[in-house]
């Protein structure tokens, strides 16, 4: 995405669509247009994401205290069938659903 285009500008298209805190890809996006700009748009979500993950690491130490000790990482994987995967996939969206 060029620029501070946001993942918004691509809500005209069919498969997205937008969600409270975020979009909402529809599973059939099969044209090669579709995943062009969902190619694009994860490239720069990555981008996003590890830009927090950095700005964390750099001032983490400056959080009042309670939220140092929430704070949670960690380096595990899941290991789930593409049912279970699906499965997980609704429960978080169920949690994340305003």
């Amino acid at each position: 995405m060029p620029g501070n285009t946001t993942v918004l500008d691509f809500v005209g298209f069919r498969w997205v669509r937008a969600g409270t805190g975020g979009l909402i890809l529809d599973k059939d996006f099969e044209a090669t247009e579709a995943r062009a700009v969902v190619q694009a748009w994860a490239s720069q979500w990555v981008i996003d994401q590890f830009e927090r993950l950095r700005d964390y690491e750099r001032t983490h130490m400056t959080l009042p205290e309670e939220w140092r000790h929430a704070g949670f990482g960690s380096s595990r994987h899941l290991r789930l069938t593409k049912d279970e995967l699906a499965q997980l996939a609704d429960q978080l969206n169920a949690v994340l659903e305003p």
